[in-house]
């Protein structure tokens, strides 16, 4: 499907409140901004058409400067070949705008101190993001693997097939200068001057390294380049652009609402990097998942971000979201997880290419997949966005008057249909993962054969939640988000969406989304793990011997109260401290492939606390978890861990959830919201005992204090923490070397705390 990107923001405006979005778009002057964190300098730059991510990390294994643009989510990557801890070289000033010719693309220009005596360039990349973020952590090898398989295909077919190749524009000189980056030294300033022609576009990547006072650019006998320092003050400049199309900033003034602005007046600098960087990822044409390595449209993080803040966004913002998000809906009625754009779906059809071609030597039928070869590609695999859908679309019909819900449903999508039209697909989708589960229940299945029928990742897939990593679920096939909180919050919101519409809500009946609401309410039973307290005891103490922990982590942990007692005088056998004495109770972070639980704790119990008539009994057990000190449960004083595996039983959890995983024993900034945001929306009952109330009033209470305590992280998509002293401090995720990805300073969700602060 090819999407209209301004027709869109046009075209739904009709649907949601039209005199919104009828003037000429006012483009954003949000100027410059720069974050630190650890050794990366980040410098975010917008002005009108023109924006960049430049990250600058000017010491250590990782030197290099990357210009991230979101048109067409674009890159540029230089990679110096530094190994010092020293600062080598570091930006000087502001950015600048290089303007190269009439009708050329302004160039971003940086300048820099070079410290160093020399300094080599290890490699220069000129590709999608997507590639300059897999060279950054080491995963480049099947990419390269793909192109120059590429390229041996092409180089030795018959010069027919090879035209025929070729005039869908992969041709042996594009997969040559794919591979690597040719370049051409300027005379007059003895830069040396990039430039790679995007396949099927006239046009592509630029980059200079231009020599400053004191400095000189050489080519060494192995034919790299080198800066040279040759005064007693040392410069050089890089100037990066590319030629692909800008997306339309949405000023930052119309991103929030009212309330939203005076929020953020009220309470200023606490909320003004939060507005600042939504305002950073908000375009006409949708929002960016995250910047650097997310500069292009995530469902999930759309959709999450939109429900949570909601409250505070302007009627333009929500609707330029949800649009976004419906025009991308699959005709099976799937969220579209991610979308490939610009040299991205190029590398794709190429490598599907390349692998038809080997399996099947049928190159006439094969050459095919390289039809309109620069067309957005849609990724699927997720099986959360889905669920996440019908509560947004619910929220957002609730507001509108019964003429404005009837306009909305009758507006044309651009993937065909109408907007009511593509609700009807994705509740259907709905209902059909549920109704297994509800059947079996019905049938009297119970145990694994039962759980065997809740909804699992995708058959080729090993993800399919937001614990989108290798190690985020542990290997488990049946996410806890997905099927205890979701499932049943998007069941409510469909049949609240069949009765918003009518006759035309199409699907199940009332009586048939009761059905499944109900059955899909036992479905935490499955993922529930109890321990004693001599299992609890035995745990902690192996984690405490075989948990990999250094000696000041294991004294710091082991000094850790429970109620009145330390945690090492509760494994020596001391006694039970009081929140203990009948044991602990928590939620798997998901199923395995025999339906068992892997007993890891993880922060999505919160997605569950949501519901306003969950039991009280259900609602200390689950509370209690956010209020409990790790490792006993995810509280610590830096924020609330999204994984704990101190308690689990399974050989290798302790590395699979460890402080350097994406997905470990970490602090995300969105789900510290949402955690926060349940325990206020139980709070708000007024059905509750006092020992309930007080139980969620004191988690909230420790989650409020960790949040408070992490200063500009907080707007960080994750950090991890270390021992200072005993106790806990944050930690920068990505800064240290055992890291496996690094933060994303500016992240869509991570501004989720505009919503909690401006309640």
């Amino acid at each position: 499907m090819q999407l209209n990107q301004y027709r869109f923001a046009c075209g739904f405006v009709v649907s949601c409140l039209a005199a919104l979005l009828l003037g000429h778009p006012v483009l954003a002057q949000d100027g410059v901004f720069t974050i630190d964190e650890g050794d990366n300098h980040n410098i975010l730059y917008r002005d009108g058409g023109l924006a960049a991510h430049v990250l600058v990390t000017g010491a250590g294994k990782k030197s290099r400067v990357i210009f991230s643009f979101p048109s067409e989510n674009s890159g540029v990557g230089v990679w110096f070949d530094v190994h010092s801890s020293e600062i080598q070289f570091k930006a000087k000033g502001q950015p600048s705008v290089v303007k190269i010719a009439d009708g050329a693309s302004p160039a971003l220009e940086i300048r820099f101190e070079l410290l160093s005596k020399e300094l080599g360039v290890r490699k220069v990349m000129l590709d999608s993001v997507r590639a300059l973020r897999e060279f950054n952590q080491g995963e480049f090898g099947p990419r390269l693997a793909v192109l120059t398989n590429a390229l041996e295909l092409i180089k030795t077919a018959p010069p027919g097939l090879r035209a025929s190749v070729e005039s869908r524009a992969v041709s042996r000189q594009a997969l040559e200068a794919w591979l690597s980056a040719p370049y051409r030294k300027r005379p007059q300033d003895g830069a040396a001057v990039f430039f790679r022609e995007a396949p099927g576009f006239k046009g592509g990547f630029h980059l200079e390294i231009v020599p400053l006072q004191g400095s000189k650019l050489v080519r060494d006998s192995a034919g790299l380049l080198r800066l040279i320092r040759t005064g007693p003050i040392a410069e050089f400049a890089l100037r990066a652009r590319v030629d692909f199309k800008a997306l339309t900033p949405l000023d930052s003034q119309r991103v929030l609402n009212e309330r939203g602005h005076a929020c953020v007046a009220s309470k200023g600098a606490l909320l003004e990097d939060s507005r600042r960087n939504l305002s950073n990822l908000s375009y006409r044409e949708k929002f960016l998942a995250g910047s650097w390595q997310y500069l292009t449209y995530f469902g999930r993080d759309t959709l999450l971000t939109l429900r949570i803040l909601a409250p505070v966004l302007s009627k333009e913002a929500v609707a330029i979201g949800l649009a976004a998000v419906l025009d991308r809906v699959s005709d099976l009625g799937e969220v579209a997880h991610e979308e490939d754009l610009g040299d991205q779906a190029v590398y794709r059809r190429v490598e599907n290419w390349v692998g038809a071609v080997k399996k099947t030597g049928n190159w006439e039928s094969s050459v095919k997949m390289l039809d309109r070869i620069r067309d957005p590609i849609y990724d699927y695999k997720m099986i959360d966005g889905e669920l996440f859908l019908p509560g947004l679309a619910r929220a957002q019909l609730d507001s509108l008057s019964p003429g404005e819900i009837k306009v909305f449903l009758s507006s044309p999508s651009l993937r065909g249909g109408t907007y009511g039209d593509v609700l009807s697909l994705v509740c259907g989708r709905v209902a059909r993962l549920c109704e297994p589960y509800a059947a079996a229940r019905e049938q009297g299945q119970t145990g694994a054969q039962l759980a065997s029928r809740l909804i699992a990742l995708k058959p080729d897939q090993l993800v399919g939640d937001w614990r989108d990593s290798a190690e985020g679920l542990g290997g488990g096939r049946y996410p806890l988000s997905v099927n205890v909180g979701l499932a049943s919050d998007a069941l409510r919101s469909c049949a609240r969406l069949r009765e918003l519409a009518g006759q035309d809500g199409g699907g199940p009946d009332t009586a048939a989304w009761e059905r499944l609401t109900t059955a899909w309410e036992s479905a935490h039973e499955h993922f529930l793990v109890s321990l004693k307290p001599a299992e609890l005891r035995e745990r902690l103490a192996r984690f405490f011997n075989e948990g990999g922990l250094g000696p000041d982590e294991s004294r710091a942990l082991q000094g850790v109260r429970v109620g009145s007692m330390t945690l090492k005088d509760f494994v020596g056998g001391e006694g039970i401290p009081a929140p203990l004495e009948k044991g602990l109770q928590f939620w798997a972070v998901a199923l395995d492939d025999k339906a068992a639980p892997i007993p890891v704790q993880s922060s999505d119990i919160a997605f569950s606390l949501f519901d306003a008539k969950l039991d009280e009994t259900s609602l200390r057990a689950r509370t209690a978890l956010f209020a409990l000190p790790y490792p006993v449960g995810l509280a610590t004083p830096v924020g609330v861990l999204v994984a704990n595996a101190s308690l689990s039983n399974r050989p290798g959890d302790y590395a699979l959830f460890s402080r350097d995983k994406y997905h470990g024993a970490v602090i995300w900034s969105w789900p510290l919201t949402i955690v926060r945001s349940a325990l206020e929306r139980q709070l708000s009952r007024s059905d509750l005992g006092p020992t309930t109330r007080r139980t969620v009033r004191e988690a909230l209470s420790g989650v409020e204090s960790g949040e408070a305590s992490v200063g500009k992280l907080r707007t960080s998509e994750l950090w991890s923490w270390r021992v200072s002293g005993d106790g806990f401090a944050p930690a920068a995720f990505g800064v240290s070397s055992s890291d496996v990805t690094e933060s994303n300073v500016v992240q869509l969700w991570s501004n989720l705390n505009l919503a909690a602060e401006c309640r």
